[in-house]
């Protein structure tokens, strides 16, 4: 009926510095929860039978003390009325044999009867100085003294002697001859006045001594069953929170990334399914790791495969930027012979037609003229366009400033059907310009 956390015949983990045991943390466990258990419900255990022994003693103290009132109140009153016909013919032979009567009783360690002038007509003791003073026997009810005398405290109970009903005239027996009529003198005392007083006085130390044994065997029991909690508090605590605490361990285990820690579970209730969870989930949880493991393998061999690529790629960038790079210069060298070569034949061409423009080796006619124009003008657009290239290559090499200029877009449109001119009418086309009259310069 236990579960108990074991790890299993893998490779166990590497210990980091500072990290605790598996026997100081279950220690460390142990220390936690099932010290307050123990302690919360052991002080309960004994606050419940201390207040529940407590109570009873103090339930049967009162019910004792009691009884023992009531059993003095009854003793006093009936001596009493035993006594009143005796007190009041001064039979004291009689009176005697009532105290002595009384003091057999049980607990009762003296017994007086008093006349009205607080006289003792008949005492018996069984300690001397129990019995009250004179000054306080004269009571008109019955009345408890409580006080304490060299052997221990005493109750004392003093009753009132008073006629009883029958020796008052016209009483109960009322048309009946009263025997005593003829002992009565006229003046007589009357059926309400006291004759005296009887008094027995009772000693509490039976009664403390019993209520003494009764707090004792209480005091017993309630340690014995006490004692019997605290065992079975501690046999609860092994029953159900050990298995807490190992679980517990489990749950450690498994959050510092220990996941070869199992749970053996031997028993079916909510903490057998608790650990059985906690199985699954360790389960789980090493699947999922073993599996990401395997992918972070195939990633890993990916990542390698593709920065090898990435480098083969890299590589024949560099050697297509190197190719590139000579290429380019290349270019730039053709272009700067080019238009060396290129601009000594036309700057010729241009040369003769402005020549042949200005007719100083014989008149041109208005046809020839404008042929000859043609071609300075194609020259001179050509020699542009050459110098337009090698500034593309100044601007590749970041030697060229751009800057705006107003300049006119119709000698720029007429240069243009100038050169495209000749090839449109060679094909039967015919080249038309308009022009807005208000848009002639423009800056770019």
């Amino acid at each position: 009926m236990t579960v108990t956390a074991h790890p299993r015949p893998t490779e166990a983990p590497p210990a980091y510095a500072g990290a605790e045991t598996p026997a100081a943390k279950i220690r460390r466990f142990r220390f936690g929860l099932r010290l307050k258990f123990l302690l919360f419900v052991s002080i309960a255990l004994v606050a419940i039978g201390l207040v529940f022994g407590w109570a009873f003693s103090r339930q049967l103290d009162l019910t004792l003390r009691r009884e023992f009132q009531k059993r003095g109140e009854t003793l006093v009153r009936g001596l009493a009325a035993n006594s009143w016909l005796d007190l009041y013919s001064g039979d004291k032979a009689r009176l005697v044999r009532l105290v002595a009567g009384a003091l057999e009783e049980p607990d009762v360690i003296a017994v007086a009867i008093h006349d009205a002038g607080k006289k003792v007509d008949a005492r018996a003791e069984r300690i001397a100085g129990a019995l009250l003073p004179a000054a306080s026997v004269a009571p008109k009810a019955i009345e408890v003294h409580s006080r304490t005398i060299a052997t221990g405290p005493i109750l004392a109970f003093v009753a009132p002697i008073r006629l009883q009903a029958s020796a008052e005239p016209g009483g109960a027996a009322a048309g009946a001859a009263d025997p005593f009529a003829l002992l009565e003198p006229a003046t007589g005392p009357k059926p309400t006045d006291v004759l005296g007083s009887a008094e027995v006085v009772f000693g509490l130390a039976g009664v403390e001594r019993q209520i003494g044994e009764v707090q004792r065997t209480t005091t017993i029991v309630t340690a014995v069953i006490v004692a019997m909690g605290i065992v079975l508090i501690v046999l609860l605590s092994r029953v159900f929170i050990t298995p807490i605490e190992r679980i517990a361990f489990l749950a450690r285990c498994i959050a510092e990334g220990d996941r070869t820690c199992v749970a053996e579970v031997e028993r079916t209730d909510e903490l057998g399914e608790l650990a059985d969870a906690f199985n699954t989930m360790t389960a789980t949880l090493r699947s999922q790791e073993d599996e990401l493991r395997r992918m972070n393998v195939g990633l890993e061999q990916k990542v390698r495969e593709r920065t090898m690529d990435l480098e083969v790629k890299q590589q024949s960038i560099l050697a297509a930027n190197v190719e590139l790079e000579r290429a380019s210069r290349l270019k730039s060298e053709f272009l700067a012979n080019m238009s060396h070569e290129l601009r000594t034949p036309l700057n010729a061409v241009n040369g003769f037609s402005e020549l042949l423009l200005e007719q100083k080796h014989g008149e041109l006619t208005v046809r020839q003229k404008r042929y000859v124009d043609n071609i300075l003008s194609s020259g001179r657009h050509l020699l542009q366009l050459i110098n337009d290239i090698l500034d593309l290559a100044k601007i590749e090499a970041g030697r060229v400033d751009v800057r705006w200029e107003v300049f006119s877009l119709r000698h720029v449109i007429e240069t243009a059907v100038s050169v495209i001119q000749p090839v449109a009418q060679k094909k039967g086309l015919e080249v038309e310009v308009r022009f807005d009259p208000a848009v002639d310069r423009v800056e770019l």
